[in-house]
């Protein structure tokens, strides 16, 4: 769960094996003002989950294609 100010973002992941990611959900809320819930299905690379965290500007996304490099 990441936060800044009064929102609050939380990713989670459900995973097959290390190089896939069978969905993920993003929620962002803000406050007590909105909330936003974005399910994505399907088997996914890391690599393309960090990329979108990258252009939405998605912390704990751009992260994960990071972890296999280490």
């Amino acid at each position: 769960m990441a936060q800044q100010r009064d929102q609050n973002v939380g990713v989670y992941l459900k995973t097959r094996d290390k190089d896939t990611v069978q969905g993920l959900v993003v929620v962002a809320m803000d406050g007590n003002n909105a909330a936003v819930f974005v399910n994505v299905v399907g088997d996914i690379k890391p690599e393309q989950l960090s990329m979108l965290g990258e252009r939405l500007h998605i912390d704990p996304l751009k992260k994960l294609g990071q972890q296999d490099s280490k």
